[in-house]
């Protein structure tokens, strides 16, 4: 039995090593070894329970395209499609094309696995964080909208004393007008808006 168990990496790439006793690994050495005589090699001991599951579906492996597309069925027969591949090199003995059919085969079984483990958590997540991002987006605009209101007597009464001439500082200004439309925000705040109102009205925005 495993006797000490470490955490390594982050997010989905976490993964759990264990220590193994000396007869856990003989264990492991004697279904290693049974799966190198059932797949033919190290590549077939290592893609054997994925061959044998695609060939559990009965697909035709000789064909391509005519299941649904990222079907268990399509998965399947792309992989005996490639194993067909791979193996027929590593047998005629040629290495570089046996390691390029040899990854891709590897690439296409961890496709298959991130999309059985983890789509639907993914979609999921996609599907929450569109819709959190549309209520932001709600939330947003009825702040603005809310905003506007509030200060649009503010700005409407700075606005008639700037044009009439009114000489006092932005802050001055501010507060005071504040002050007669009954509004209760920071001095910095409303000393922004005359300023930017002041900057409309010269352009003639206003």
């Amino acid at each position: 039995m495993a006797n000490k168990t470490k955490t390594r990496g982050t997010g989905i790439t976490q993964r759990h090593l264990r220590n193994y006793s000396a007869k856990d690994i003989r264990q492991w050495a004697e279904n290693w070894n049974e799966l190198y005589d059932k797949g033919g090699g190290n590549y077939g001991a290592e893609v054997y329970n994925v061959v044998s599951w695609a060939e559990s579906l009965g697909v035709d492996r000789y064909g391509m395209g005519q299941y649904e597309d990222d079907s268990p069925e399509d998965f399947a027969q792309r992989i005996l499609n490639l194993h067909f591949f791979t193996k027929k090199m590593i047998e005629e003995g040629d290495a570089d094309d046996a390691a390029r059919f040899g990854v891709l085969m590897g690439r296409l079984i961890t496709q298959f696995q991130l999309k059985i483990s983890w789509e639907q958590y993914a979609l999921t997540g996609q599907r929450q964080t569109s819709h959190l991002k549309e209520r932001t987006a709600e939330y947003n605009r009825e702040r603005s909208k809310t905003a506007s209101r509030v200060w649009a007597p503010f700005l409407a009464e700075a606005a008639r004393l700037i044009k009439a001439g009114d000489r006092r500082s932005n802050e001055q200004l501010g507060l005071y007008v504040m002050a007669q439309v009954d509004l209760n925000y920071k001095a910095d705040t409303a000393s922004k808006k005359i300023a930017r109102l002041r900057k409309d009205i010269e352009s003639g925005k206003i």
